[in-house]
């Protein structure tokens, strides 16, 4: 009896780490994902079967990010080892080195999930037969306003990039943050030589100090494969965002308002009543007709050391 209470929790355990090792090798950005989310879950709680619908799921959707895949197909072969399945592991984990052939699992992955991802990546032909070479090149930004869309550009060198080029990713964040956002360039030429990707401006924020935006570009082909990279997530181009200021809010209603002499025009914000309100200063008095809950600014002259006493 207690050697079979001893193999169960040797299964927990083992389950544990398989699933703890699967969340670590995911960032911020695995929670921005919906199924990757419902799949770790479901690996969490060791329902193995339940994650495999979630990332089969998952991987049916166009236009998903490398990072996404790459997280997908990983989960997908860990669940596949759990269940006893080494077959389909390696066909996941191949998918995986197709795309980038040089993940390096982390360290603390447990040695079975380690041999199958090994034995993936020495078998043949996971890298493509004919190797394309391609040549990208970012064109360089100046300092951008804050608030405003912004164009960046790549140009690519290579042969048959009409056939080769399947897709163009821009990857951008503001430095100092910890996940990427990605963008699907367009080509701007024929030949897909040129590409441009259309930052939003939402993107970047009015902040009172310039800063520098962080930016690297993939190249892919089919499957998802990567073929180039212009820059990369540890090694980044950056454009700088010029400095807008700190943005201004009015005081609150009934707020305090010091003055810094003893005669001053003041900007103050008063809310209409249902007709009408007062503003009353030591000697001035401003009567105002407004519709109702409408609100206006109106500039007093105040003698003393405040309008409100």
């Amino acid at each position: 009896m207690s050697s079979r209470l001893g193999y169960f929790f040797f299964l927990a355990v083992l389950s544990f780490s398989w699933a703890t090792v699967a969340a670590a090798q995911s960032d911020a950005k695995t929670l921005e994902d919906p199924m990757l989310l419902q799949a770790q879950q479901a690996m969490d709680e060791a329902e193995y079967e339940r994650a495999l619908q979630w990332i089969e799921k998952g991987l049916l959707r166009e236009g998903l990010s490398t990072h996404f895949l790459l997280q997908l197909y990983w989960n997908q072969g860990v669940c596949y080892i759990s269940i006893g399945n080494q077959n389909s592991a390696s066909t996941s984990f191949r998918k995986l080195l197709a795309i980038a052939p040089a993940y390096e699992p982390d360290p603390a992955t447990p040695p079975k999930i380690m041999r199958a991802f090994q034995a993936a990546k020495e078998a043949p032909n996971v890298e493509p037969d004919r190797p394309v070479r391609l040549q990208p090149r970012t064109v360089p930004l100046g300092p951008q306003q804050p608030a405003q869309d912004t164009t960046v550009r790549l140009i690519v060198d290579g042969p048959n990039n009409e056939t080769i080029i399947k897709r163009v990713v821009l990857y951008v964040r503001s430095q100092g943050e910890s996940a990427y956002s990605n963008i699907d360039a367009v080509p701007t030429d024929a030949n897909k030589e040129t590409f441009a990707a259309n930052v939003p401006g939402l993107w970047l924020k009015s902040e009172p100090n310039d800063y520098q935006m962080e930016f690297y570009w993939e190249i892919l082909g089919r499957d998802g494969v990567i073929l180039a990279q212009a820059g990369t997530g540890r090694a980044p181009h950056t454009f700088t965002v010029l400095a807008g200021g700190p943005v201004s809010q009015p005081p609150p209603l009934g707020a305090r308002v010091d003055q810094e002499s003893t005669t001053n025009a003041s900007t103050i914000y008063i809310a209409i009543g249902v007709s009408a309100a007062v503003v009353a200063g030591v000697v001035t008095a401003i009567y105002l007709l407004q519709p109702k809950t409408a609100s206006a600014t109106v500039s007093v002259v105040c003698e003393g050391q405040t309008c409100f006493q």
